[in-house]
């Protein structure tokens, strides 16, 4: 007992003579103030970056849950459009007429489809709400079973969306994103949907899941819906990939540093699948698309510098809804 008293008195005295030291030393207490305005201030930005982001997504929830109206009878699931010659024109005038394929009837005939993506394909965003929240909604973006479930925004300025949210704030999480040299209809051969990768979840933090066979094959279809039209894609590759920008391809060269974009020549999306297989850092490739096919990639960033993960569908049309009943 006694040895424990005597180690307090020590204990204490040492403490006494720090306090001391510190009391002879301005610039110590400057420093520890200091330390300690910035240690609140930390926390508090954290504090307020959390709730801010908590914020966002519930916006985001709530429009998943709200603005949505019964598929309107005019809403269709289109073709690619396909620019033809004149011999070409004349050719189909003079070429019997072929049956129209439903593909949205067709998909939901595929053992399982109905129950699986029914509701799906029954309900659609409604755009004209949409857009009172943000003018830039050009699409809508779902795959079931996961938390992307998100519009999609185009804006002038390019990465405009990577640290501005919904309501035009500055911050995180932004918003899922395509870049202005893309169509809006998504018409293009391919098409780049840009989202952050962030640690409390959300937007495309889950895209490494699909380097996973297994959850790739149990979400391998996912919906885009356009103001007055419905798409389904299929997803066909998922690997990790370096910072390039997929559609280097479409760039050229003007002087050191300074590219020009001259546009899509057809084919762009088999082109991007094939240099992923061929420099990427390893990957799920379930399905080598053809090379018309119109695709959809999804690209977020990772952790490790100059990193990412790339995910790579292809359009659900008439000429390929039937392969999937194979």
């Amino acid at each position: 007992m006694a040895k424990m008293r005597y180690d307090i008195k020590r204990r204490d005295a040492g403490l006494s003579k720090i306090i001391q030291y510190i009391k002879k030393h301005r610039f110590i207490q400057i420093l520890l103030f200091l330390t300690a305005l910035t240690i609140s201030y930390f926390a508090g930005y954290c504090t307020r970056r959390v709730h801010d982001f908590r914020q966002q997504q519930a916006i985001f929830q709530q429009m998943a849950q709200e603005y949505r109206v019964a598929l309107p009878q005019e809403t269709t699931v289109s073709q690619p459009q396909v620019e033809q010659t004149e011999e070409q024109e004349v050719e189909s005038q003079e070429a019997e007429p072929q049956e129209e394929i439903d593909v949205i009837a067709e998909f939901l005939a595929i053992d399982g489809h109905q129950e699986l993506y029914g509701n799906c394909l029954a309900e659609v965003p409604d755009f004209t709400a949409l857009r009172q929240i943000n003018d830039d909604i050009v699409a809508y973006l779902y795959l079931p079973d996961s938390v992307i479930d998100y519009p999609v925004l185009q804006h002038e300025e390019n990465g405009y969306y990577l640290d501005h949210n919904l309501n035009g704030s500055t911050g995180y999480p932004g918003c899922l994103y395509i870049e202005n040299m893309n169509r809006s209809d998504f018409e293009d051969p391919a098409t780049v949907i840009y989202g952050h990768h962030l640690f409390t979840g959300g937007m495309f933090s889950d895209l490494e899941n699909f380097l996973d066979p297994e959850y790739l094959d149990g979400h391998r279809f996912y919906f885009l819906y356009l103001p007055d039209e419905v798409r389904i894609y299929e997803v066909v590759l998922a690997a990790k990939y370096n910072n390039e920008h997929l559609l280097v391809s479409c760039y050229t060269q003007i002087e050191e540093n300074l590219y020009e974009f001259h546009g899509f020549e057809g084919g762009e999306g088999k082109l991007i699948y094939d240099r992923i297989q061929a420099l990427g850092l390893g990957g799920n490739f379930r399905l080598e698309p053809g090379e018309e096919e119109q695709m959809i990639f999804w690209s977020t960033c990772l952790p490790a510098r100059n990193r990412r993960i790339i995910v790579g569908a292809r359009r659900i049309t008439e000429e390929n809804v039937r392969q999937l009943m194979g």
